[in-house]
């Protein structure tokens, strides 16, 4: 996840499990990730295991540290943040207790690799060809080229330049081919096929500890802790505190004022928040 449930807990001030379950937190956090996404046009890969390779392969990487559970991070990703290899993202397709299995690395990892795994998230587009060298790609920005056909020839990615932030891949005078060309039948017939990762990659920060910008994790904390508020809200309080005036007398959940106080700021922090991110990035709209 983008953020943990502590997070959202301390941002909330709600330390009880009882009044707010961990799973509500989770699914809020979830909800909240793919309204994000939406806003900014894009996607993230949060560190959620991070470690040093012990040994490493052609499509292996061994961390010796690790007790994992079989099988549980196939379909999961593994990028490489610094050391040999750094830059490097492949598709989990198997692990064993202190295994990943990927993919073959370009640059086989070794015991400097530092890694965390994450989420995948690798699609495939096909395009009209344009008569030109280069072309933009619709998911931005681009993290990594893994396949590129134009017209049934197979292009060598590391013969393609890329332009990460803005989502730009241009043939290289050693590629297969020289031209984004359709074939002579069809202007607008789609035979270039990409497939690509892209999104914005937990890096070392402070620490050398592997984050998501600040900005992401913080609007997913309030965006996340209102979604709560608010189903906390349409729920019943199991917290009343009665009182008693003069021909009248109520329960009244002590819950709410700090809700609602809790409420304006969140709503208040995330239009400003939206508003500051606003075109500051390439897939930020």
């Amino acid at each position: 996840m983008y953020v943990e449930v502590e997070d959202v807990r301390n941002a909330i001030g709600v330390t009880s499990t009882t009044t707010i379950s961990d799973d509500v937190i989770k699914s809020a956090i979830e909800w909240s990730e793919d309204e994000i996404d939406r806003l900014t046009n894009t996607t993230y890969y949060p560190a959620i295991i991070t470690g040093t390779a012990t040994t490493g392969a052609a499509t292996l990487i061994t961390d010796t540290t690790k007790q994992w559970t079989a099988d549980a991070w196939i379909g999961y990703s593994v990028y490489i943040y610094s050391g040999t290899g750094n830059g490097q993202i492949r598709e989990i397709t198997d692990n064993a207790s202190t295994t990943l299995t990927t993919a073959t690395w370009t640059t086989t990892p070794d015991t400097t690799s530092k890694y965390y795994i994450t989420y995948s998230n690798k699609i495939t587009e096909l395009y009209d060809g344009n008569n030109k060298n280069f072309m933009f790609l619709k998911a931005q920005p681009l993290v990594q080229l893994d396949a590129l056909t134009v017209d049934s020839t197979a292009v060598t990615t590391t013969s393609v330049y890329q332009y990460d932030t803005i989502s730009k891949i241009q043939l290289s005078t050693d590629s297969e081919v020289s031209w984004f060309t359709p074939d002579s039948s069809s202007t607008h017939k789609q035979i270039i096929s990409v497939t690509y990762w892209y999104g914005v990659l937990a890096e070392s920060r402070r620490y050398g500890v592997p984050t998501l910008p600040r900005y992401i994790t913080r609007l997913c904390t309030i965006m996340a802790g209102l979604k709560v508020i608010s189903y906390q809200l349409g729920g019943s309080y199991n917290n009343p505190q009665s009182f008693t005036l003069p021909d009248f007398s109520s329960s009244v959940p002590p819950a709410y004022a700090q809700f609602k106080s809790v409420i304006d700021v969140f709503t208040n922090e995330v239009n400003n928040s939206l508003e500051k991110m606003s075109g500051k990035y390439t897939y930020m709209a």
